[in-house]
């Protein structure tokens, strides 16, 4: 018992010490986790607050001794024959939350649309939902759930990462409410670390307090329905993406098959509806209603859909096609700007259009993998490839703000570029290169951070096709 006792204990004294040695690693892959999931969330308009942290040392450490405690309590109990941490490994089977986000939702009803674009965005291996009724400090049985949440262990899908030190990183993210959010941080400080001594009194009033969240979610909901329900005749601007999003959702009640699908990117039609000048809830309102996104066979959505493929035609991607292109000629769209190109400003103007166009790509195809075969089909690829490389330099900005003549090399680029788009036969090009047309035509600015994102992540899946053509 001794020996296997003092064992356990150079394990756990190993790992720690390779711990403080990775922690900035663990610390990074939350980070770029969190970030990701920000975006992503923002950009389909689900209200939420996320966070990140890796595990402290000091907190990690005291909690190893105490699982330790209760591990060997537990296998003594059962008779078991080895008892406490044989290994490092496991500990991280033990410990999965070294590093780790919180999403917590405004709208608890959005969990479901979370959990798809968690296993959209990574590689999900596990994924469990907890809601307690029983809790190890609680001196009496819990009447109500205590911790609830979905918990989903992930990973950065294949090739995401500039920083391979990631790739093997596992991140904890947790999905939960956020009036749950605030329970789970009192309990886990006055209860689990006990920061504050704990009563069973205590925990009798932690678990009415559980009891009346209940409650609060479901007025919470309440509360966001009857503000859309108000905003539908509003002739006023959209505030925020979610306002948005929230009007999408009422609009594809009338759809019932259609309620568990996500909405797509909602941050870009947002974007799209002040470009056009339809940013409020009436002008929205009275298009969506010449607006079909049944599954019937003769619904205008699944008319348009194999005019998509192979890529996916998100709800929004739809709403944003008709909107620059109306159906049966009905006029949605007023006010677009769509100016002939002037002699002074050609390449000022092409350059922002492409640019934009492969922001939009990213946003809306993601991941480029996906829309890479069907931007360039073969034909001129290499010369294409060249152009997306000399995108990504400074080249480009340098067009923008001097009136010099440009070097054969640099104009060759801007030609190959725009000729790909401007003369491509494939819809979701073809709505992407308009799309930005008219963004740039309105003045929108290019988003420099976003162009380098698309442009990193699509010169990657090049050298990834490159290798795989190399092999076959």
């Amino acid at each position: 018992m001794p020996f296997e006792a003092d064992k356990s204990i150079k394990v756990i004294n190993e790992f720690m010490r390779e711990y403080k040695k990775d922690k900035e690693i663990y610390a990074l892959a939350a980070k770029k986790a969190e970030d990701l999931c920000a975006e992503v969330l923002k950009r389909e308009s689900v209200e939420c607050i996320v966070t990140s942290r890796a595990k402290d040392p000091e907190s990690l450490e005291k909690k190893l001794h105490e699982r330790l405690r209760k591990r060997q309590e537990t296998e003594a109990s059962a008779c078991k024959e080895k008892k406490g941490y044989g290994s490092i490994d496991d500990i991280r089977g033990d410990i999965a939350d070294l590093a780790g986000v919180r999403i917590s939702l405004y709208l608890p009803r959005k969990k479901s649309h979370v959990e798809k674009i968690l296993r959209r965005e990574f590689e999900v291996p596990w994924n469990l939902s907890l809601g307690e009724k029983e809790n190890a400090q609680a001196t009496q049985p819990r009447l109500f759930p205590g911790y609830c949440a979905d918990h989903y262990r992930v990973f950065f899908k294949k090739d995401s990462m500039k920083d391979k030190r990631l790739d093997t990183r596992m991140v904890e993210i947790q999905v939960v409410s956020v009036l749950r959010h605030v329970w789970a941080q009192i309990q886990h400080d006055r209860v689990y670390k006990q920061l504050i001594p704990t009563t069973g009194e205590d925990i009798r009033i932690l678990d009415a307090l559980s009891s009346l969240l209940y409650t609060g979610d479901f007025v919470l909901d309440q509360l966001f329905d009857s503000q859309i329900s108000r905003s539908k005749p509003d002739g006023t601007s959209f505030k925020s993406v979610y306002q948005l999003g929230s009007l999408l959702g009422q609009w594809i009640e009338n759809f019932p098959e259609r309620q568990d699908d996500n909405l797509g990117d909602v941050q870009s039609l947002f974007t799209l509806l002040r470009a056009v000048r339809m940013n409020t809830p009436k002008a929205l309102w009275g298009a969506l209603k010449n607006m079909d996104i049944s599954l019937s066979q003769t619904s205008d959505y699944m008319v348009l859909v194999p005019k998509y493929e192979p890529l996916h035609l998100s709800i929004s991607n739809y709403i944003m096609h008709r909107i620059i292109w109306p159906r049966d000629d009905q006029c949605i769209v007023q006010n677009i700007n769509r100016p002939e190109l002037k002699t002074v400003n050609d390449n000022r103007y092409k350059v922002n259009v492409i640019a934009n166009a492969f922001i939009l790509l990213d946003q809306l195809f993601s991941p480029p993998s996906e829309w890479l075969p069907l931007l360039y089909p073969g034909r001129d690829a290499k010369r294409q490839e060249e152009g997306i490389k000399w995108m990504s330099t400074g080249k480009p900005w340098t067009v923008c703000h001097r009136t010099i003549p440009l070097h054969k090399a640099d104009q060759k680029n801007i030609d190959v570029l725009w000729h790909c788009f401007d003369q491509h036969h494939k819809e979701p090009i073809r709505f992407v290169f308009t799309f930005s047309r008219i963004l740039v035509a309105e003045g929108f600015s290019t988003d420099r951070t976003l162009l380098d994102k698309s442009l990193s992540l699509l010169i990657h899946a090049i050298e990834i096709s490159a290798i795989f053509s190399k092999g076959s």
